[in-house]
């Protein structure tokens, strides 16, 4: 079963969707002014997405993951 997850970028505004498979989440880092998370694509790629503060929710978003 396909999962995604919608995450706007805290820099530029764009908002992207991840799904899994293929991208996996690598971590999630708290940050005093906002979050950063880690994502890696089967392919090897890694993103890294700036995202305004928001832990709990960010958190509930990737439960299942």
């Amino acid at each position: 079963m396909t999962k995604c997850v919608a995450l706007t970028d805290a820099l530029t505004g764009a908002t992207e969707i991840f799904a899994q498979p293929p991208w996996h989440l690598e971590g999630i880092r708290h940050f005093q002014n906002g979050d950063l998370v880690k994502l890696v694509h089967d392919d090897g790629t890694t993103r890294l997405m700036p995202i305004r503060s928001c832990t709990s929710g960010l958190f509930e978003r990737f439960r299942d993951w």
